[in-house]
């Protein structure tokens, strides 16, 4: 019996030890993911960076070993997909001082998501205003047009979810925010590559939205991959869509969202459970000419 429980418990101990370890490498090992995007509107290749979730968490001092990483990824343009920090953050350093050193690398774009807006609510703080005078662009609700080694896009930056709170999730026009609706509308009126931050995927997975509004790419966090990932089931839980989410992690196209690309993102911040078999994830977005 006593042989029984000596095992036992090394068993017990070796799996605490694994899950510990698990958890680590969630929080601090980096990983690259790569996607091809083609388009008949890209007329040379370039490449983009996105990160979402970073939740104030720290790659070594300052993130100094992620903005290394980015650094060696050779980016034309790096998107920051929102909740960059946390609700309850003491203030902004740490987001504050990434993009401090990632200007230095590319332009940066920067999207909020909701920790940045429940942030801004309890501290009435500007961070249109304190990271766009670090250098970076912020769009929310807003779009730009771009033009990077020859193609002309226009990207955007969206919080808000694309469609009415309504009983079927409409994009009528009569129930729509008046704003959100131009924006929406203008932002697809172009003959451009068009971009769209979003942060929150279920802004556009829901309702209406995909089948009414057209774009070549989005890009968007907020789920960390669905927090705990489960071998051949992927992400355990995911916000509004519930456990085991079909839009977690990965590439997908929907309707008139010709690609939309969610990161599992960095970090996360007070959720039941930690990330677990879910490593910090970089996304580089490759876009490349397609024949006519």
């Amino acid at each position: 019996m006593n042989r029984y429980r000596k095992r036992i418990c090394l068993a017990l101990t070796a799996a605490v030890l694994l899950t510990a370890l698990d958890i680590f490498i969630s929080y601090n090992c980096l990983t690259v993911s790569e996607f091809t995007v083609t388009s008949v509107r890209i007329v040379s290749p370039l490449r983009l960076v996105m990160v979402s979730d970073l939740h104030d968490h720290e790659f070594g001092a300052g993130n100094r070993r992620l903005a290394e990483r980015i650094r060696e990824l050779a980016p034309d343009a790096i998107l920051l997909v929102g909740d960059l920090l946390n609700k309850d953050s003491p203030d902004g350093r740490i987001a504050s001082d990434l993009i401090g050193k990632l200007v230095d690398l590319a332009p940066v774009y920067i999207s909020y998501g909701n920790q940045e807006e429940a942030y801004m609510a309890r501290t009435r703080t500007d961070l249109k205003a304190a990271w766009e005078a670090l250098g970076a662009v912020v769009l929310d609700e807003e779009y730009t047009d771009l033009e990077i080694r020859g193609s002309r896009i226009r990207l955007g930056g969206l919080y808000a979810y694309a469609f009415a709170n309504d009983h079927a999730n409409s994009t009528d026009p009569a129930h729509m925010r008046p704003e959100l609706y131009a924006f929406l509308s203008g932002f697809q009126d172009t003959d451009r590559f068009c971009l769209l931050m979003v942060h929150r995927p279920d802004s556009l997975i829901f309702g209406e939205a995909a089948e009414t509004w057209s774009m070549d790419l989005a890009v968007a966090g907020h789920l960390h991959g669905g927090q705990v990932r489960l071998p051949f089931a992927g992400g355990l839980y995911a916000g509004d869509q519930g456990w085991f989410p079909e839009y977690d992690a990965g590439r997908y196209r929907l309707g008139k969202v010709e690609n939309l690309i969610i990161t599992r993102g960095l970090s996360s911040a007070q959720q039941r459970l930690p990330r677990f078999n879910n490593p910090p994830e970089i996304v580089v977005i490759r876009l490349e000419p397609e024949a006519r």
